[in-house]
């Protein structure tokens, strides 16, 4: 089973189990949006052999910090925001983030590299904008 879920979508899908009403009327009288979930019952079931879901939210206007320094050099700098969203086979990844090189099995190593030069899979190219707006786009 190879598809998207997100967290929200179990709470529609246990409503539906459970043979109540996920919706919440109330909320949107008030002037809130939707409950924003999906049923998944037909994917986990086998009943169907694809997701509902098509676009996965992981972060939006999240916030990193630099991983080239100190928590306390961090105290009071701006925040750096990131957002990263997938839709269908591609993944786009927006803003400055930390800890995204690839890692060896084995590390570290006398040969480890701990510069952003290591932050693409050996043998592979990545253009990710300019330094000031970086916006990368992956198909995953």
């Amino acid at each position: 089973l190879e598809a998207n879920i997100h967290i929200t979508d179990w709470y529609t899908t246990f409503s539906h189990l459970a043979g109540v009403d996920h919706r919440d009327d109330e909320a949107v009288a008030a002037g809130l949006p939707q409950v924003d979930s999906l049923d998944v019952w037909p994917l986990l079931s086998g009943a169907n052999g694809t997701s509902p879901r098509w676009e996965l939210p992981l972060a939006v206007g999240g916030v990193a910090t630099d991983a080239f320094t100190s928590p306390a050099d961090q105290l009071g700098a701006p925040s750096k925001s990131i957002s990263v969203l997938i839709q269908g086979d591609y993944k786009l990844v927006g803003g400055r983030f930390a800890s995204g090189f690839h890692q060896a099995p084995e590390w570290p190593t006398e040969a480890a590299c701990c510069d952003t030069t290591c932050w693409v899979r050996p043998g592979l190219t990545r253009d990710c904008g300019t330094a000031s707006t970086p916006t990368c786009l992956y198909n995953v």
